[in-house]
């Protein structure tokens, strides 16, 4: 049973007779997963990317120096802004004063950037556009803008040379240029490999999903709503702002945005399933070191709050699941 009793009916008195319905796990029926074949792409780091993260590690430490000059890509600009809607009314939102940025590397409005480029200190300048993308409010993108911009200072951007006070500066240790090239090159390829990994454990979901059959419990798609739901709105609450004001915002009902999450609800619920028909055919458990190697892992480079691994604890014995079912999507990977 996955949830309270939907109808109880009382059939006969004497003797007692009662009908319960109720909703049940259903069964499903995973085709053959032990021949499945997962894409692999080869994974390397150019010199080019090396060089790329040199740089951007170099402009962590980078000083500034005032110019009085046009404004270019790679200086950092101090700007004023305002900004009316069709209607010329002022848009709070779009208004700032004294803002920072680095010209090249706005994400918000591409259309800002061009119009500094080539701009004097102290001089101002009025454009219509559209907005690319607004994170704090989509409901403003792509409308079109009245924006008159003041560029007050415009400053050089001076890179350190990679110096061995330069590294030591970053990494704490006393490489060589090359020795940290290399660290970098690793450090680079190690992410990609993770990312690697990633992408390949997502197609084996798809092919685990495209070969099994079986209906999905309404019940359970209900619930991971509501989880998603809970999810969103402690996220927006860390962003200072309620579900139902982002819900205005968006000119979304919980309705329609429960009918835009359901697909994404059933596939959670059929991907939790099938994992938990597969732990049924694993049952072998991680041995104690491995559990402890595990949570020593975990531990390890982080200053997060670990949770209590003391054994079988809900941590505990949520980290042995986690440990089966990477074995399991392992095992896959490697067929």
């Amino acid at each position: 049973m996955i949830d309270h009793p939907e109808k109880t009916e009382l059939k006969q008195k004497d003797p007692c007779v009662f009908e319960i319905i109720v909703s049940v796990m259903p069964e499903l029926k995973i085709g053959d997963c032990q021949n499945l074949k997962i894409s692999h792409q080869p994974v390397e780091t150019k010199e080019s990317e090396v060089e790329d993260y040199l740089n951007e590690l170099r402009k962590t430490l980078a000083e500034f120096k005032e110019v009085q000059q046009p404004a270019q890509k790679g200086n950092r600009l101090e700007i004023s802004l305002t900004a009316t809607d069709e209607k010329n009314m002022p848009v709070a939102k779009l208004t700032t004063q004294n803002h920072p940025l680095i010209l090249g590397e706005t994400k918000i409005l591409k259309t800002l950037e061009t119009n500094l480029i080539g701009m004097l200190p102290k001089e101002k300048k009025s454009f219509q556009s559209k907005l690319d993308h607004l994170p704090q409010d989509s409901t403003l993108t792509n409308q079109v803008f009245n924006f008159e911009v003041t560029l007050n200072k415009v400053e050089e951007m001076i890179l350190p040379e990679v110096s061995p006070e330069f590294i030591q500066k970053v990494t704490g240790q006393s490489f060589s240029l090359e020795q940290f090239q290399t660290e970098i090159k690793n450090l680079l390829l190690n992410q990609k490999k993770e990312q690697e990994l990633r992408r390949r454990e997502i197609e084996l979901i798809d092919a685990l999903l495209k070969i099994t059959e079986g209906e999905i419990p309404l019940v359970l798609v209900e619930q991971e709503l509501q989880e998603m739901q809970a999810r969103l709105a402690h996220e927006l609450e860390h962003q200072g702002m309620q579900l139902e004001t982002y819900l205005t915002q968006q000119n979304l009902s919980w309705e329609a945005l429960k009918r835009k999450w359901q697909p994404q609800a059933e596939r959670e619920v059929k991907i939790g399933l099938i994992f938990e028909e597969l732990l049924k055919k694993e049952p072998a458990l991680p041995t104690e070191t491995e559990i402890q190697a595990q949570i020593k892992l975990l531990s390890t480079g982080t200053h997060k709050k670990q949770p209590d691994f003391k054994k079988d604890s809900p941590a505990y014995l949520k980290l042995i699941r986690q440990m089966r079912l990477q074995k399991i999507v392992n095992t896959l990977l490697e067929k």
